[in-house]
């Protein structure tokens, strides 16, 4: 891309990015507000008038909005457009949709009352009882076993023997012996899934790349599999009170010394995404309460050594 554009087009970028976040300072606004500015009096230059439309202006009061009502997520459409997915499975035929949306959303508001009047008690009971779950799925993802506040463990666990120097580096982060370890492949981290590298099932963009922090660096990696170490010798009996701790397993992507953009007029930093090596440097295994954020892995066939990390803005809008 000409570099011209380029510069240009990441005006917008800055600007709408830190306008999505969880806080939003004053300074933040204003310094948006003039990227902003800037972004549509450059438009016409280099786009030319004809493609100068009224959303293009609107921009102009996304600052303003921001400073009265909040953060672009607070009223962000995204979501709503994200529930027509769900109930175009709602209806089947182009015959009153409207009174078959009401039959299946009267039917899942009922169903646990329906199933309440169920008693265990057969295996047709639970025929029964699993075909109206089966039929009224409300489209969310499984808790599953919750390890801490917004932290849960997806799927299932199997029992693995470390190698010894896996062992090792597990005995070195945990300071003891575990008697039992046990692997899983996906998590739950404030309603963000992120995988590892060995879940099998096909996912359709890289979803195992995080930030996380040893000590005082916030760094990033991306996940092989996760870890549940076991001090008693209770393995898969085990409640998940015992003094259970969970690792991941993550090979660190070093940093490079490189900014994507530093417009010296208006400011512009992008300072949302980091550059980082291709090349993984030595595995390690951290706590999963030190993993912060699932990051956005972007790389280009064009620039072959390095990729790109961005931040998400907030914990609620996804796409």
């Amino acid at each position: 891309m000409n570099p011209a554009y380029f510069d240009h087009y990441c005006l917008l970028v800055e600007s709408i990015y830190t306008l999505s976040m969880d806080s939003v300072s004053l300074d933040d606004i204003e310094k948006c507000g003039n990227l902003l500015k800037q972004y549509c009096f450059m438009f016409q230059v280099l786009y030319g008038e004809k493609h100068m439309s009224a959303n293009l202006h609107l921009l102009l009061h996304l600052a303003t909005c921001v400073t009265n009502h909040g953060p672009l997520w607070v009223y962000s459409c995204f979501k709503f457009e994200d529930h027509n997915g769900q109930l175009l499975k709602w209806f089947h035929g182009a015959k009153n949709p409207e009174l078959q949306i009401r039959s299946k959303l009267q039917m899942i508001i009922n169903m646990p009352r329906i199933l309440s009047k169920f008693r265990v008690t057969s295996s047709k009971n639970v025929q029964v009882q699993d075909y109206m779950k089966h039929i009224s799925h409300s489209y969310s993802l499984p808790n599953g076993v919750e390890i801490s506040k917004n932290v849960h463990v997806l799927g299932s666990i199997k029992l693995v023997s470390p190698t010894l120097s896996v062992m090792n580096n597990i005995c070195t982060e945990l300071g003891y012996i575990p008697s039992k370890c046990f692997m899983f492949f996906r998590l739950s981290l404030y309603g963000s899934v992120i995988h590892s590298k060995e879940y099998s099932s096909s996912i359709k963009r890289n979803s195992y790349t995080v930030f996380y922090h040893v000590q005082s660096n916030r760094l990033v990696g991306q996940i092989e599999s996760y870890v549940k170490c076991c001090a008693c010798d209770l393995g898969k009996d085990c409640d998940y009170n015992c003094k259970a701790q969970y690792l991941a397993r993550i090979s660190r992507l070093p940093y490079q010394q490189a900014s994507v953009l530093h417009d010296s007029v208006s400011d512009a930093r992008l300072s949302h995404l980091v550059v980082v090596s291709n090349t993984l440097s030595r595995e390690h295994f951290v706590p999963i309460s030190q993993i912060e954020s699932l990051g956005v892995y972007m790389d280009f066939s064009d620039v072959p050594h390095v990729s790109y990390i961005s931040d998400t803005p907030d914990l609620v809008e996804y796409d």
